[in-house]
């Protein structure tokens, strides 16, 4: 059974392209990583499962052995551990965060899971559930999606997680060692906004669409990226 969102940018998508869509002034793929380097089929689809910092897929479903029962290391989710196609990165937690903040409703059937903003842009998270840290058996499937971001959770052994099911989505930190998905955004949008409105005062190097693309002006509207020449980059929303 073939199953479609309408309001989903699904035009010209290949294993290792996505159009993506924005939410909150960031840009979303439209399906989980599958086999590191690639985007899962359809939007529907689990795509595989990742322990922090670690671009080593495990199977969505079925039993599985060999799972590594060792803490990943790291302060971030280091870039030559990205399981994301080239261009997309791994989420922080601020981003993961304004995506669970968006509009959101659960569907049941034909899948479980949760679609995320509102009108024509909107995405389907699957309720994959994940794999425990133990031994990497398989949980929630069904009930609860969980997705990783780049950010540390406090401590050596946790990092922060996205997690929702039919009531409402959250953020929480989770033991690195278990098995959750990861959807990518867009690698040129700042892995984090700066507000430094003390850097207007620094040389502007120019202005960027959400996509990346230098303008030739700064917009009178809507959202855009300033760059400065000490490396700061800003946000803007009119």
């Amino acid at each position: 059974m073939t199953f479609v969102f309408a309001n989903m940018a699904m035009a010209q998508n290949t294993s290792t392209t996505d159009e993506g869509v924005e939410i909150n002034g960031v840009i979303w793929a439209t399906r989980n990583v599958d086999v590191p380097g690639t985007f899962a089929e359809n939007p529907e689809d689990a795509g595989m499962f990742y322990q922090w910092n670690r671009k080593i897929g495990w199977p969505a479903t079925g039993e599985i052995t060999g799972w590594n029962n060792s803490t990943p290391a790291g302060d971030t989710w280091e870039t030559a551990n990205n399981p994301c196609p080239t261009g997309w990165r791994v989420p922080t937690i601020e981003e993961l965060t304004s995506l669970m903040d968006a509009d959101s409703k659960w569907k049941d059937t034909p899948l479980e899971g949760r679609i995320f903003g509102s009108g024509d842009n909107t995405i389907f998270l699957p309720a994959a559930g994940y794999r425990d840290n133990s031994g990497g058996a398989l949980y929630d499937r069904g009930y609860y999606g969980y997705y990783w971001s780049t950010s540390t959770g406090g401590d050596a052994a946790r990092a922060y997680d996205a997690y929702f099911d039919n009531d409402s989505p959250d953020t929480n930190n989770s033991t690195r060692r278990n098995g959750f998905c990861v959807r990518c955004v867009k690698e040129n949008i700042p892995a984090a906004v700066n507000n430094i409105s003390s850097e207007k005062e620094k040389n502007i190097l120019g202005y960027y669409s959400i996509l990346g693309q230098k303008l030739l002006q700064e917009p009178q509207s809507g959202v855009y990226i300033i760059r400065y020449e000490n490396g700061k980059t800003e946000k803007i929303v009119k």
